[in-house]
């Protein structure tokens, strides 16, 4: 468990770095930077789609549960402009340092709340630390992605993500991984069972990236860029790389929706199966592979304790 467990965050910080400068680029160029990418001999660096997945886990193994407050302090003492943290969250962060209560932080950019995937991206480590067979995975991932994405759409995408991370972990197989999606949320908003019926649809057809991406979608939105992270990992489940490739084929929200699909590889393969030279590319970034084991061996803990 601790291979996948390990594998579920590594993955997805690969993910994210991999995917880093291609954010926004065209399906064409995607498509043709994404095996670039991987023969460039050059360090790669994350972006606050790590971050906050890192933060997640830190706040995770330190309080032994989801506690929002944490999180947003976790949020806002990592908090890098650099990193290319989005409008919503840094917001929200300025809300939590004026001392605006936590319920309400996830209301400063946007009335409604952010339809942003956020916090699907950093669900991965609650899932981790969740054993399935006990209740609390759905409002565990719930309340971590309300910390600062309150809209129903961000929050279904942040159970979505949860579920198949958790589903991997325990050795669930990819090809009934989108059955187990549509029974857990059946009753959930109507674009879940359209889109997943419709990534379905495309891994049986063998659909090239134009169609998926127009299908899809490949925005920040959590409607569009779990449902695509979904079909890049079923569509290349044997390896890391493969999975990578075809986020970096979609064009879009590459570094998202390559750190969603990584994590789900990971928590499939486990990270003792990725190339050496891949883990090396992390060489220079903090924290770095070391300290993610760590936070690993702590997920693994509260898993076992949950």
């Amino acid at each position: 468990m601790l291979d996948r467990i390990e594998g579920a965050l590594v993955g997805a910080v690969l993910g994210d770095a991999f995917g880093a400068p291609l954010e926004g680029i065209s399906r064409q160029d995607g498509e043709r930077r994404a095996r670039s990418r991987f023969e460039e001999d050059v360090p790669w660096s994350f972006t606050d789609d790590s971050v906050m997945l890192l933060a997640v886990a830190t706040s995770l193994v330190a309080k032994r549960a989801v506690d929002p407050p944490d999180l947003l302090r976790a949020f806002s003492d990592q908090y890098e402009p650099a990193r290319g943290f989005g409008r919503g969250l840094k917001l929200a962060v300025l809300a939590w340092r004026r001392g605006v209560a936590w319920e309400e932080c996830a209301y400063a950019a946007w009335s409604e709340g952010s339809r942003g995937n956020g916090g699907a991206v950093r669900v991965a480590p609650v899932a981790c630390a969740m054993d399935p067979s006990k209740v609390g995975l759905l409002e565990a991932a719930r309340l971590s992605c309300r910390a600062t994405h309150a809209h129903p759409d961000a929050v279904v995408g942040a159970e979505l993500q949860a579920l198949a991370v958790s589903h991997l972990l325990e050795g669930g197989l990819p090809s009934t991984l989108l059955d187990r999606l549509r029974n857990m949320h059946e009753t959930g908003p109507v674009w879940v069972k359209r889109k997943l019926d419709l990534v379905q649809h495309h891994l049986d057809a063998a659909s090239g990236f134009e169609v998926v991406a127009h299908d899809l979608g490949t925005s920040p939105l959590a409607e569009d860029s779990v449902p695509s992270a979904l079909w890049c990992f079923l569509s290349g489940a044997s390896s890391l790389q493969r999975t990578l490739e075809a986020a970096a084929s979609l064009g879009g929200d590459v570094d998202s929706i390559a750190c969603l699909a990584g994590a789900l590889s990971g928590s499939h393969l486990g990270v003792a199966s990725f190339p050496a030279n891949l883990l090396g590319r992390l060489c220079h970034e903090k924290p770095g592979l070391d300290a993610i084991r760590r936070l690993a061996e702590g997920l693994e803990e509260l898993r076992t304790a949950s």
